[in-house]
């Protein structure tokens, strides 16, 4: 396992138990398994593009989390983007609840969709997060599994042009609790669930 993930972070993933998640969960889970360590034997690339509506929240959280946690199981080749069907600007609260989770975010430039450098460890690479369509140029082209975090980009985004499997993996809005008295704990509870499911995915690539 990657030692170097900050401490915070690390033993935060530590206490995620993904015992908990339902039979319906992981039947979702497996065939991005199945892809993945496919991808990732001897030596191949596992590209994974996390797709929602306004590439705000879940997917954004879906894009740390796999970039973190495939660092955490030693995995090596695994690369981690995020788009939606249009373009708006990272959740403040997104960023917000990664900082309680011990990463480290470093917002370059402002405007109305500003880039967040985050980093979980002291020699990976930072993720970059800012609000974009799944097709943007930063996004790989082709080779890429485009993996569907919420409802409604799996239901009108049914063919995403480049990807060689798509994957339907939705989880709840938590943007539906904004502006209420429950918004932190929805964030929260959003992270850490993909979170969760990301560390079945990959510590069930790694021992697979």
């Amino acid at each position: 396992m990657h030692s170097d993930i900050y401490p915070p972070t690390r033993e935060y993933i530590e206490g995620l138990d993904e015992n908990g998640l339902s039979n319906l969960r992981r039947e979702k889970l497996q065939p991005v398994i199945d892809y993945g360590a496919s991808k990732l034997r001897e030596g191949g690339q596992l590209n994974l593009n996390f797709i929602c509506t306004h590439n705000s929240r879940r997917s954004q959280f879906a894009q740390v989390w796999a970039a973190c946690i495939s660092s955490f199981y030693g995995l090596s080749g695994v690369n981690c983007y995020s788009g939606g069907t249009e373009a708006t600007s990272l959740y403040g609260m997104v960023s917000e609840v990664l900082k309680e989770c011990g990463f480290k975010l470093n917002q370059i430039g402002a405007g109305n969709n500003p880039l967040y450098f985050v980093k979980f460890s002291h020699s990976a690479p930072p993720s970059v997060l800012f609000s974009k369509e799944h097709g943007d140029f930063y996004n790989p082209e082709s080779g890429y599994a485009a993996v569907m975090v919420c409802s409604d980009a799996d239901t009108n985004c049914p063919h995403v042009p480049g990807a060689d499997r798509r994957f339907s993996l939705p989880f709840e809005d938590p943007g539906e609790f904004d502006s209420t008295e429950i918004q932190v704990q929805k964030y929260r509870e959003c992270s850490r669930l993909i979170a969760t499911e990301m560390k079945y995915l990959f510590s069930s690539i790694k021992n697979g």
